[in-house]
C-alpha cells in the first residue's frame, strides 16, 4: 500500500489503467539506457534523474508494486521514491500532450482514461471535459487532481534546495516543514544483478508483459 492523502490504499482498476501507461514508457525508458550502459534519461524529477538507471529500474518496480498490491507494507517516504512517481506521472503528461498534439479529437485514449478514473469519484465539483476535447489545460487540472491523491507536497521537488544550505540550518529548515532528516539522504543501493531481475519481474507480471526483459 502507499500512504496518501486518503489514507493507506492502493489504486483502483481505473487510477491504476491511466498509471501504469507511464509505467511502461518510463520502464522501457530506462531499460533502454542499461541496454545501451547510459543515462539519457530526463524526466524533469530531480530527485529520480540524478538516480543511475539500474536504481531507477528497482525503485519503478517497489513503488509500483507498493501502489498495486494491498499486501506490501506502506513504505517509508523518500525523495527517491516519491520522486519515481512523480516521474511515472511526467510520463503520463508527456503522452497526453502527444495525443493533443497529434490527433486533437480522433485518438483519445490518455483522455478517456482520464474520464474513467475521475467517474469513480465524487468529489468532482466541476463538469468534466468532453472525451474529444483538445484543449490541454481542461485535462491537465484533472491529471493534477489525480497526482495530489498521492502526494501530501512536492517535497521530491526540493533537495538541491536544502543540500545547498549549511548541514544545520538545512536541519532547522526541515524540521520546520516537518520533512524527516533521511528524506533526501535515503538513496537505494546500486542493484546486483538478481535485484534487477526481481524488479524485471514484478514489472512483468503488474503490466501483464508477455515478454519482460530478464
Amino acid at each position: 500500500m502507499w500512504r496518501m492523502q486518503d489514507g493507506d490504499r492502493v489504486f483502483d482498476d481505473a487510477e491504476w489503467a491511466l498509471y501504469e501507461t507511464g509505467l511502461d514508457l518510463l520502464r522501457d525508458f530506462i531499460e533502454d539506457d542499461i541496454d545501451s550502459r547510459s543515462d539519457t534519461l530526463q524526466t524533469g524529477i530531480a530527485a529520480f534523474d540524478h538516480l543511475t538507471a539500474e536504481q531507477k529500474l528497482t525503485l519503478l518496480a517497489e513503488t509500483a508494486k507498493a501502489l498495486r498490491d494491498s499486501a506490501v507494507p506502506t513504505p517509508h517516504h523518500t525523495a527517491a521514491n516519491e520522486g519515481t512517481i512523480a516521474a511515472v506521472f511526467s510520463m503520463i503528461r508527456s503522452q497526453l500532450e502527444l495525443e493533443l498534439a497529434l490527433d486533437g479529437t480522433e485518438r483519445t485514449t490518455i483522455r478517456r482514461m482520464i474520464l474513467a478514473m475521475c467517474a469513480c469519484d465524487d468529489d468532482n465539483e466541476e463538469p468534466l471535459p468532453n472525451e474529444s476535447s483538445p484543449k490541454l489545460d481542461e485535462w491537465a487540472w484533472l491529471l493534477e487532481a489525480f497526482e495530489e491523491r498521492v502526494f501530501w507536497d512536492a517535497d521530491f521537488d526540493m533537495g538541491d534546495e536544502f543540500l545547498d544550505l549549511p548541514p544545520e540550518e538545512a536541519r532547522k529548515q526541515m524540521q520546520l516543514l516537518g520533512i524527516s532528516p533521511d528524506y533526501y539522504l535515503a538513496v537505494p543501493e546500486e542493484p546486483d544483478q538478481a535485484r534487477l531481475d526481481a524488479a524485471r519481474s514484478t514489472l512483468g507480471n503488474l503490466l501483464n508483459l508477455k515478454y519482460p526483459r530478464l
